[in-house]
C-alpha cells in the first residue's frame, strides 16, 4: 500500500468549472475514479488517496484560468522564484507574454501553458480558499504542476509552429524538460522547490508528485467501464480513450497528415502506442525517483490497462473488416450509419458498440 505524508493532503479541495472543457471535465472524472478504485483495492492508503483526489480536482486547473492571471507583478515573482529553481534563466515576462499573445492558440496557451497557469491559479487558491500562507500555497501549486515535464507534454510541444515554437533554451521555463531532454531534472527541481515552500522533506514531495505523474499517465489509457447501445445511441461510463485521447489524435492526424487521408486503423495504432509512451514515462519518472513501490504499481496497472485498450481495438477492427469499412476520414459519416444499423441488429456485440464509439468520437473532434 502506498503511503503520502499527510502535510501535502488538502481536505475538500474544489476543482474548478470544467463544464466548457468536456475533455479536461472527462480526464478529472476519470482520475478521481481511478484513484478511488486504487484505494478501494487497498493499493493507496488513505492518505495517499487524498492526495491524489487533490491531484485530481487541481493539477489541470490551469485549463480553466483566466489568462490574466500570470499579468501580475506578484505573479511573475511567484513564477520567477520557481524559474530560477528549475535553472532557467528566462525572465518570467517572457513567458507571461508567451501565454498571452498566444491566448486564441488552444494548444500553445492552454495544453503547453497549463504547467504556469495551474502554477499560478493554485498559489491564489490555496491561499484563498484554504487560508494557506502565500508561501506554502506556493509549495503546493508546485508540486502539483511538478506533472508537466516529460510525456506527453514533450510530444505536443513539437506540434507548435510559426512563432509559438518554443526554444530549447527556454523549454524548462514552460516545465516541459531541460533544453529538450531529461524532464525528470526539471520536476525533481520543481519539487525541491516546492518542499522548500511548503516545509516538507524533498522524499515525501517527490512520492507525491510522482505518483501524482503516475496516476495521470496511467488514467489517460483506460477504455470505458461501461459501454452499452440503447435506443440508437451509445452510453458510456468511465475511462478516458474514447472520451479523450481518440479525438485528440484525430485532430493531430488531421493537422499533420503528410500523404493521403488518415485512417481509423491509422488512429488506432497512434492512439495505442501514445498509451504505451504514457506508461513508459511513469516508469520512467519512478525509476528516476528511485521510488520502486511506485514503480510497481505501474507495471502492475499498464499490464491491465494496456491489455484492455489493446483488446477494446482488435474488437473494434475486427468489426470494420467484417463489414467491410475502410475507415477512411472522409467517409467516416457513411460508415457510421453502417455501424449504427449492425448495432441496432446487434445491441450486445462490444466490437461493433467499440467501433460505432470510436467513429462517433472521431466524428465529434474532426468536424
Amino acid at each position: 500500500m502506498l503511503h503520502i505524508n499527510s502535510e501535502l493532503i488538502i481536505h475538500a479541495p474544489k476543482g474548478p468549472d470544467y463544464d466548457a472543457l468536456p475533455p479536461v471535465k472527462q480526464h478529472v472524472t476519470a482520475l478521481t475514479n481511478y484513484a478511488l478504485r486504487l484505494a478501494g483495492d487497498d493499493q493507496l492508503s488513505p492518505e495517499a488517496a487524498s492526495f491524489a483526489h487533490l491531484f485530481a480536482q487541481r493539477h489541470d486547473s490551469g485549463y480553466q484560468a483566466d489568462i490574466s492571471v500570470v499579468n501580475t507583478d506578484q505573479a511573475r515573482k511567484l513564477l520567477g522564484g520557481v524559474l530560477e529553481a528549475v535553472e532557467s534563466d528566462v525572465d518570467p515576462r517572457n513567458v507571461t507574454d508567451y501565454l498571452q499573445k498566444h491566448e486564441s492558440d488552444y494548444m500553445a496557451s492552454r495544453i503547453i501553458g497549463h504547467g504556469v497557469l495551474s502554477l499560478i491559479e493554485n498559489t491564489r487558491y490555496f491561499q484563498e480558499e484554504h487560508d494557506l500562507s502565500l508561501k506554502k500555497s506556493l509549495g503546493l501549486a508546485c508540486i502539483l504542476s511538478a506533472h508537466h515535464p516529460g510525456f506527453p507534454i514533450t510530444m505536443v510541444s513539437g506540434f507548435l509552429q510559426g512563432d509559438a515554437v518554443i526554444p530549447d533554451e527556454t523549454r524548462s521555463a514552460f516545465f516541459i524538460d531541460d533544453g529538450g531532454t531529461n524532464p525528470e531534472a526539471v520536476r525533481r527541481r520543481m519539487v525541491e522547490y516546492g518542499a522548500s515552500q511548503l516545509g516538507v522533506s524533498v522524499p515525501d514531495a517527490l512520492r507525491a508528485a510522482v505518483l501524482g505523474y503516475a496516476l495521470d499517465r496511467l488514467s489517460a489509457g483506460s477504455v470505458p467501464d461501461e459501454l452499452h447501445f440503447n435506443d440508437g445511441s451509445v452510453t458510456l461510463s468511465g475511462g478516458e480513450v474514447l472520451q479523450k485521447k481518440y479525438g485528440l489524435v484525430a485532430g493531430d492526424l488531421v493537422r499533420h497528415h503528410d500523404t493521403d487521408e488518415p485512417l481509423v486503423h491509422e488512429l488506432l495504432f497512434t492512439a495505442y502506442n501514445r498509451i504505451i509512451e504514457e506508461n513508459n514515462a511513469a516508469t520512467a519518472a519512478a525509476k528516476a525517483a528511485g521510488l520502486p513501490d511506485i514503480e510497481e504499481l505501474v507495471a502492475l496497472e499498464r499490464r491491465v490497462i494496456e491489455d484492455k485498450a489493446l483488446r477494446a481495438q482488435r474488437g473494434a477492427t475486427a468489426a470494420m473488416v467484417r463489414y467491410g469499412l475502410e475507415g477512411r476520414f472522409s467517409n467516416l459519416e457513411v460508415e457510421t450509419k453502417v455501424l449504427r444499423l449492425r448495432a441496432t441488429l446487434h445491441p450486445d456485440n462490444p466490437n461493433i458498440v467499440y467501433a460505432l464509439a470510436a467513429y462517433e468520437a472521431i466524428l465529434k473532434a474532426i468536424q
